[in-house]
């Protein structure tokens, strides 16, 4: 769930849930929660208003229930986050999550799937060798192993249909291919993807393989599957957001949307005029906006959802292309990645920006998340080089383009800081998560632009819609552009109008930008895309 920023302190306990009712989105807060029930909201908030100025206070987190985490700290081989650590637990919890287990017979994948099924009482094992099981005693034929895994496919599948939580696909995985039904079933289903593979010290050695598995797998064959074994990379790594969060955040952006073509006349009529509405029908604006039913057709005709399989949407660490991209394979083998894989991560979104291509909500990335994100394109870019008006359409590609500027970097960092220390003079603003009618006063605003003083990570978004025929990539490129003109374009107040949850600023040319204040947090858990 999107959760505004907080200060530690007390009672009483409050959940916020974002609703989209008509033509606004509502806070309604529950009181005297039960503070032991570990919602999807982790930290409960409370929010209030006084003199407009946003007061808030959070309870302490959940107390950590270490008699579920002995059997973790007993067994080194068992540290993984989603193990380990309770702000994982209690994100899948309420997640999609599909476990992908890979690893030789013997080499201590049931030893994990037990300690799985123990953190997420709920969990679905799925496993090909149920299918030998008689009367509890396991009899292996080979002639059935075909309709072994059609039976574990199956239930895979009608536990995904049924929105099951976690679930855990428990064979031994060693080909790609054979991994290719799971993969395919949970992009559909949106669950999220976290192959585990054992970290015993005999993974790999196949004498001892042969001594533990309880199938009575030769070593002869246990070395045939070492040579065979996949190292499996995704076509990207991501902070993926749980399903009800991302349709959270779909509406979030329909209602600004929604605002921002109501007070930016040319940024409505380029949306219109890129849709091919004629001019008399644009002069119907208001009456179109103000039904809401026809504003959300007119932006789902517009803008397709970030995920082109579901609705599931994410924030991009790093394409990897299945190994093809520059510099995949290296940060797919980074212990730092491989240790952080099914962990929850807690993003922050500070505004979002919409353009006659893409809708993306920007995330401002923190010391221990920026080490995961790794962006060619944002090492690349030129803005001066790289976008002119005439290629704005919603079809053409902002890719960046050769360096052509002989002037030291030094001298372009020095010339971005004096634009936004210009613009912090200027005292900028960011949205309300209560989305609240009320004026964002001067000692409300932080600085807008804050993030640009990551030398590195501007970039960082979440896809939220494309216009139809443009590829999600490419809202890297429009980001990247705001970015630049952020920097610069110094702004003074009246450039900026209030909307439901802080201020929006037309830049020209189709680009609108919505600042949060405070910002949104939202709950992801990083893992891979294949």
């Amino acid at each position: 769930m999107l959760l505004p920023a907080f200060v530690a302190s007390a009672s009483p306990v409050m959940v916020q849930d974002i609703r989209h009712h008509t033509n606004s989105i509502q806070i309604t807060t529950y009181s005297n929660v039960d503070a032991s029930d570990t919602s999807e909201v982790a930290v409960f908030c409370k929010i209030r208003y006084r003199r407009n100025k946003v007061h808030m206070a959070a309870m302490q987190k959940p107390s950590v229930q270490t008699s579920a985490l002995d059997e973790v700290d007993a067994d080194p081989s068992l540290l993984f986050p989603f193990l380990c650590d309770q702000e994982t637990r209690n994100l899948i919890q309420r997640s999609r999550v599909l476990f992908l287990m890979r690893g030789l017979p013997g080499s201590g994948k049931s030893t994990i799937v037990k300690a799985i099924c123990s953190a997420y009482h709920s969990s679905v094992v799925c496993s090909a060798d149920d299918y030998f099981f008689q009367n509890g005693v396991y009899k292996f034929d080979a002639a059935g192993l075909g309709s072994a895994h059609e039976a574990c496919q199956q239930k895979a599948k009608d536990a995904c249909s049924a929105g099951e939580p976690v679930v855990i696909v428990d064979n031994t995985n060693v080909r790609r291919w054979e991994m290719k039904f799971y993969l395919s079933l949970a992009s559909h289903m949106d669950y999220v993807v976290v192959p585990v593979q054992p970290k015993t010290a005999w993974r790999w050695n196949p004498e001892e393989l042969a001594i533990r598995n309880k199938h009575g797998v030769d070593v002869e064959t246990l070395k045939r599957k070492v040579n065979q074994f996949d190292d499996v990379i995704p076509v990207y790594y991501a902070w993926f957001i749980p399903q009800s969060s991302s349709k959270q955040l779909t509406c979030i952006a329909q209602c600004l949307l929604e605002e921002c073509v109501q007070k930016f006349p040319r940024f409505s009529e380029r949306l219109l005029t890129q849709l091919n509405i004629s001019s008399p029908e644009q002069q119907q604006l208001q009456e179109l906006f103000s039904d809401e039913s026809a504003f959300t057709r007119l932006f789902k005709q517009y803008y397709t959802s970030g995920n082109k399989s579901g609705s599931m949407v994410h924030c991009t660490a790093k394409f990897c292309g299945g190994g093809r991209a520059v510099g995949a394979k290296a940060y797919h083998a980074s212990p730092r990645v491989q240790s952080s894989v099914g962990q929850c991560f807690l993003l922050q979104i500070h505004s979002i920006c919409f353009s006659p291509r893409t809708v993306g909500a920007r995330v401002l990335l923190t010391d221990q998340q920026l080490p995961l994100f790794d962006k060619p394109e944002e090492k690349d870019w030129d803005g001066a080089q790289c976008y002119s008006p005439a290629s704005s359409g919603a079809g053409a590609s902002r890719a960046p383009a050769k360096r052509k500027s002989s002037s030291p970097p030094s001298d372009k960092r020095a010339k971005k800081k004096t634009a936004r220390s210009t613009r912090e003079e200027n005292g900028e603003a960011a949205a309300s998560v209560s989305w609240s009618s009320a004026p964002v006063t001067t000692e409300m605003r932080p600085t807008r632009t804050k993030p640009l003083a990551k030398k590195y990570g501007r970039s960082a978004h979440i896809t939220i819609g494309c216009a139809q025929g443009v590829q999600n990539r490419e809202t890297n490129f429009d980001v990247l552009r705001l970015c630049d003109m952020e920097a610069g374009a110094p702004a003074t107040d009246a450039d900026f109008v209030p909307v439901r949850g802080g201020e929006a600023r037309y830049f020209g040319d189709g680009v609108c930008c919505v600042y949060f204040h405070p910002p949104l947090y939202v709950r992801t858990l990083y893992s891979g895309f294949y």
